[in-house]
């Protein structure tokens, strides 16, 4: 119950239309196939960092709840400024910890303010394939 309230206060503090457009992007890039090299249980789908985010930076963000074993940019950008991802962890335990997260990304604004930017996340499509859509 008390992670419930803290995830409710953190969304407090961000605009509801940031909000929404994080849902939009996962929305966006819809279902995408699991790789047969990694362990689909510990595989999240992660949208909405900033598109000059690299998969260096974005494993890094992660290492600091959970090991990661691999980061992989997806093709696709909804908005055309948004960077998405595939991140296998370590294990399946690991993917679930994050997938509870209310997640934030800091981004530099204009000036030296930063602002909070909403990421989601969802497990990878049942669906195995050879081709995906990752670069």
């Amino acid at each position: 119950a008390g992670m419930s309230e803290d995830k409710s206060v953190q969304c407090d503090e961000i605009p509801v239309s940031l909000e929404a457009r994080a849902d939009a992007v996962l929305q966006g890039v819809g279902d995408v196939p699991m790789s047969r090299r990694f362990d689909p249980g510990a595989t999240l789908v992660v949208v909405n960092f900033p598109i000059a985010t690299t998969e260096l930076i974005v494993g890094t963000f992660f290492s600091w709840i959970a090991p990661v074993v691999q980061v992989q940019r997806l093709e696709i950008s909804v908005f055309g400024d948004d960077a998405n991802y595939c991140v296998t962890f370590v294990d399946s335990s690991s993917a679930e910890r994050i997938s509870n997260r209310s997640l934030f990304f800091p981004e530099k604004s204009s000036g030296a303010s930063t602002t909070l930017r909403p990421l989601r996340t969802k497990a990878i499509s049942n669906e195995t394939s050879w081709i995906t859509n990752w670069r």
